[in-house]
């Protein structure tokens, strides 16, 4: 039993953390159709260092307190990562 919350709680972690880097352009059905004619290589498009940290401020901005509680992981654990701001 204790296997099996633990593969719920891995997929429900990688369905939330899929949700936050992908970009609201990037989840239009007028998007995923597009691959047809311009390749795979429009999916990169998406998930550029840019595209990522613009998406996740977006979806964390609604909620002041969740967006403080995840700048301070930032701060805490990614210091590279504040040098080089959007």
């Amino acid at each position: 039993m204790l296997k099996n919350k633990t593969y719920l709680f891995l997929l429900f972690l990688f369905i939330a953390i899929l949700y936050l880097i992908t970009p609201k352009e990037c989840t239009k059905k007028q998007f995923w159709s597009s691959i047809d004619d311009l390749g795979y290589s429009l999916i990169k498009s998406c998930y550029t260092k840019y595209n990522i940290k613009k998406s996740i401020k977006e979806k964390l901005s609604k909620n002041q307190f969740i967006y403080n509680v995840a700048a301070k992981i930032k701060m805490t654990f990614l210091k590279t990562l504040q040098k080089k701001e959007i």
